[in-house]
């Protein structure tokens, strides 16, 4: 897999072994970047579930100020911890190892927040449970809608299986703006208003 834009274009960034993690395709990639091109210079993005950590990098290189990389799969950890060793990008990186929601709620604690979430749960093959998806889905986007780790007008971006579309509780701070499907995968965009 390769970085597709920016400064660090062409860069073939380090994948973690076997069928733990499910990379973000570069054409779903591709989408996002152009989606979010007018804004991405200068923001803080928090990757959740960063796998080889390819959009946190790819933000980078198109721009994004610092990136928040959240994993809890130790080899796929290991793998962000390289590439960003690679890139010569540490001082402008945070690696986080261990459970999303933990780390969301130390997050949190520590009053951080973001323009940018980009959240990748596990879904698909790799799951005894396809449906377990979904429920990561919506526990993410129910947290980051009551909580204020997203700045106002920040994008969240949700990537999830096409067959499984999330249905969150009533949402108080958070406004889908766009859900596009490439292939297997969904991609939703929420705007938070608050």
């Amino acid at each position: 897999m390769h970085i597709i834009g920016g400064l660090y274009r062409g860069y073939r960034l380090q994948m973690p072994k076997g069928t733990r993690t499910r990379p973000t395709a570069s054409r779903l990639r591709e989408s996002l970047f152009n989606i979010c091109q007018n804004f991405i210079e200068g923001v803080h993005i928090l990757d959740l579930f960063a796998g080889s950590g390819a959009v946190g990098f790819e933000a980078l290189s198109r721009g994004a100020a610092f990136a928040t990389f959240v994993e809890s799969d130790r080899e796929a950890f290991n793998c962000i911890k390289k590439n960003a060793s690679h890139l010569k990008v540490e001082s402008r990186c945070q690696f986080l190892y261990g459970d999303v929601f933990t780390m969301l709620k130390k997050l949190a604690r520590e009053q951080l927040s973001y323009e940018m979430i980009y959240a990748d749960p596990p879904y698909g093959s790799s799951l005894k449970d396809e449906r377990a998806g979904l429920l990561f889905s919506t526990e993410v986007i129910s947290w980051v809608d009551s909580h204020h780790i997203l700045t106002s007008e920040g994008s969240l971006f949700i990537e999830e299986d096409a067959r499984f579309t999330p249905q969150p509780p009533l949402l108080t701070t958070l406004n889908l703006r766009s859900s596009r499907r490439y292939g297997q995968s969904l991609l939703q965009h929420y705007i938070s208003q608050k």
